[in-house]
């Protein structure tokens, strides 16, 4: 899940990872504010609020949650 953080919103987003359970696995902080994210093939595919052409590719197994 993207989230912003609520004390500082449009500064900074946080990639929020839950089990299917809902418990909370991880929080990561992303160095850019993203509006949207999708997850295939383990691989993130991001894009940012200020960016319309580009999608960012973060792969599953650089973050160690895997």
């Amino acid at each position: 899940m993207l989230n912003q953080d609520t004390e500082h919103p449009g500064e900074e987003t946080y990639l929020d990872i839950f089990t299917w359970e809902g418990k909370p696995v991880k929080r990561l902080q992303l160095n850019a504010l993203y509006l949207d994210g999708v997850l295939l093939n383990n691989m993130l595919y991001l894009k940012k609020y200020t960016d319309d052409d580009n999608l960012y590719m973060l792969p599953l197994n650089l973050l160690q949650i895997l």
